[in-house]
C-alpha cells in the first residue's frame, strides 16, 4: 500500500473536488457493500439477493431524484456517477431471476417446499439437460427427508454422498441439477483471475507463444491449487 507524507494528506483534504468524490463514493458504498456482501453469502435465495438489489436501486434512485445533496455545478456530476452505478447494476442483475431455480436446493427452505412445492422454480432454462418430472419427484423425496444424500446441507458434501454411494442412476435428475449449481461461479473474481494469470503468461516477451502451449500454461496456472495438491504424491512425477 502506497504512504503518503501528512502534508499530501492536508492537501486532499481541502481539495473540494477530492472531498466532493469521496463523500459521493462513501454515501453510495455505505449501500452498495452490504448488498453485495449478502449476495455473495445468500446465492441461493434468489428471491432474496433480488429484493435487496431491488431495495438498493430504489434508494440510489432516490439520491438521484433528490436537488438538496448539491446546489451548483457538481450536482452534475453527482447525478452521472449515479446513473452510471444505477445503469451497470441494472445490466449486472438483469438476468438474475433466472437463477431462481438455485432455491430448489436451498436446506432452509426444504420444510416449506415438501409442504408446497415450488412448482415455478423448476428448471426451465434447460429443457433439454432435464426431465422435469423425475427431478421434481426426486425432489419431493429429498423435501421429505433433508439429510436422504447425508448429514450436510452442503451441496458439494451432497454431491459426494451420491457419487461415493454409488446411487447416481437412481437420483439422475438431482445430482445433475447439484452438479449444475456447484459448477456457477458465485462472483466474476475467478474469471478475473483467469485474466490475469493470462496476462501473466503472454506477456510482451512471450508473445509467439503457440496456442496449445498457452492452454496448457493458463491451465496450470487456474488450476494451481489442484496441482499442488497432485504434486504431494510421489507418484505424480512418474507420469
Amino acid at each position: 500500500m502506497r504512504h503518503f507524507s501528512p502534508l499530501v494528506y492536508n492537501i486532499l483534504l481541502t481539495d473540494f473536488d477530492f472531498m466532493f468524490l469521496l463523500f459521493t463514493f462513501n454515501l453510495i458504498f455505505t449501500y452498495t457493500d452490504p448488498i453485495f456482501s449478502i449476495i455473495q453469502t445468500k446465492l441461493c435465495d434468489i428471491a432474496y439477493c433480488n429484493d435487496r438489489i431491488i431495495s438498493l436501486l430504489n434508494r440510489l434512485k432516490k439520491f438521484r431524484n433528490d436537488d438538496s445533496c448539491f446546489k451548483n455545478i457538481y450536482s452534475k456530476l453527482f447525478f452521472e456517477i449515479l446513473d452510471i452505478i444505477i445503469n451497470q447494476i441494472e445490466i449486472r442483475f438483469k438476468d438474475i431471476s433466472s437463477l431462481s431455480f438455485l432455491e430448489l436446493t436451498d436446506h432452509s427452505k426444504f420444510d416449506a417446499f415438501n409442504r408446497n412445492f415450488p412448482e415455478k422454480q423448476l428448471v426451465n432454462n434447460y429443457q433439454g439437460f432435464f426431465n422435469n418430472e423425475k427431478l421434481k419427484r426426486e425432489l419431493q423425496i429429498l423435501y421429505s427427508d433433508k439429510f436422504l444424500f447425508g448429514n450436510s446441507e452442503k451441496i458439494t458434501e451432497m454431491i459426494k454422498f451420491i457419487y461415493d454411494n454409488d446411487i447416481i442412476t437412481d437420483v439422475p435428475e438431482s445430482y445433475k441439477l447439484f452438479s449444475l449449481i456447484v459448477s456457477l461461479p458465485p462472483t466474476s473474481a475467478c474469471v478475473e483471475r483467469s485474466f490475469s494469470a493470462l496476462k501473466r503468461i503472454k506477456s510482451y516477451t512471450r508473445n509467439k507463444i503457440s496456442q496449445s502451449r498457452l492452454n496448457n500454461l493458463s491451465l496450470l496456472a487456474i488450476e494451481r491449487g489442484l496441482l499442488k495438491q497432485l504434486m504431494k504424491d510421489d507418484s505424480f512425477y512418474d507420469k
